[in-house]
């Protein structure tokens, strides 16, 4: 069953659409983390050439990535901004119906004429007497960076500019959920009118201030009493998951993702964890030429590395708002 609330306008003119699912409720919950590249680049190229970056290997990896995330038991997949072309939603929901996951991320840029819109999506399962259908919700950004307004007029594209912000809220799976794609993180009014609203706030982005989000994650998680999911490019990193916790639970959180690589580079991988384990414990200085061969080819497709992944279960007392 699927219940969607009409907005719910707060006091600083921000509309929040309450989406209801009624779904079972998982003991645990696991998100994957796309941590994938993305660059400026490649954003602004999707609208000059719409077929950038939209070959049989790149689709291939997306679904490398998200069939991945299943397979180690993900609820959640989060891609970064810009990364999902909108003609393979259709493939994308399907996965998620299929599957049963939930799939948040940003859209690569949509034209219209001379009009650009760079949206998020969030792909939700519905459960309905053992049958699964999908929800997919869609919205434009609601605050565009100034050097991506800069980068658009440019290009001859105008943007809108919201009168009033737009969020969803989505009851699932025993959780309430939201987006907030990228530059929307600074406005302390959307952050805001979240309180109290979220038990974790996804956050995909194109952002290479790293340092200056980190200490809005950090600051936010506390006084919203949420886990902060962010998917950043691979370019720029720093995706991960924060909880309103103490400074030693959150390194045990960043601590507990693993890397899980495309499949060009898996053989080289475990070729070199296979060396690793070779040699016993102590201080040992490799030399070994294969390994050095291993590390370099790995710096070399560093960038090309589809994600990063959070195993770490959460119970759902402690998703629970206190």
């Amino acid at each position: 069953m699927i219940i969607i609330i009409p907005a719910e306008v707060q006091a600083n003119n921000i509309d929040l659409v309450s989406v209801s699912i009624l779904n079972g409720v998982p003991s645990k919950y696991y998100v994957g983390l796309a941590n994938t590249t993305v660059s400026e680049g490649d954003a602004l190229q999707s609208l000059i050439q719409p077929a950038h970056k939209m070959t049989i290997q790149d689709k291939e990896q997306l679904f490398h990535m998200a069939n991945t995330a299943v397979k180690e038991g993900a609820n959640f997949i989060t891609f970064p901004e810009f990364f999902i072309p909108i003609v393979w939603l259709k493939d994308l929901t399907r996965f998620a119906q299929k599957n049963n996951v939930s799939i948040i991320g940003g859209l690569r840029y949509i034209r219209n004429a001379n009009r650009a819109f760079n949206c998020t999506t969030i792909i939700q399962p519905c459960d309905n007497n053992d049958f699964v259908n999908t929800v997919a919700l869609f919205r434009e950004k609601n605050f565009y960076a100034p050097e991506e307004k800069d980068c658009l007029y440019k290009l001859g594209y105008r943007i809108s500019n919201p009168e009033r912000p737009l969020y969803y809220v989505i009851y699932s799976n025993g959780i309430r959920y939201s987006s907030i794609l990228c530059f929307e993180f600074t406005d302390i009014s959307s952050r805001a009118s979240l309180k109290s609203k979220v038990d974790a706030l996804f956050v995909p982005q194109l952002n290479k201030d790293t340092n200056y989000f980190s200490s809005i994650v950090e600051s936010t998680s506390r006084d919203l009493h949420c886990l902060i999911v962010q998917a950043n490019t691979s370019k720029y990193g720093d995706s991960r998951i924060t909880g309103p916790y103490d400074t030693i639970h959150n390194l045990e959180l960043q601590n507990s993702v693993h890397l899980l690589y495309s499949p060009d580079i898996e053989k080289c991988v475990k070729k070199l964890l296979s060396i690793y384990e070779s040699f016993q414990l102590g201080h040992v200085y490799f030399t070994n030429a294969e390994f050095d061969s291993a590390i370099q080819k790995i710096i070399q497709v560093s960038n090309e590395i589809q994600i990063s992944y959070l195993l770490e279960s959460i119970e759902q007392e402690t998703l629970k708002r206190k």
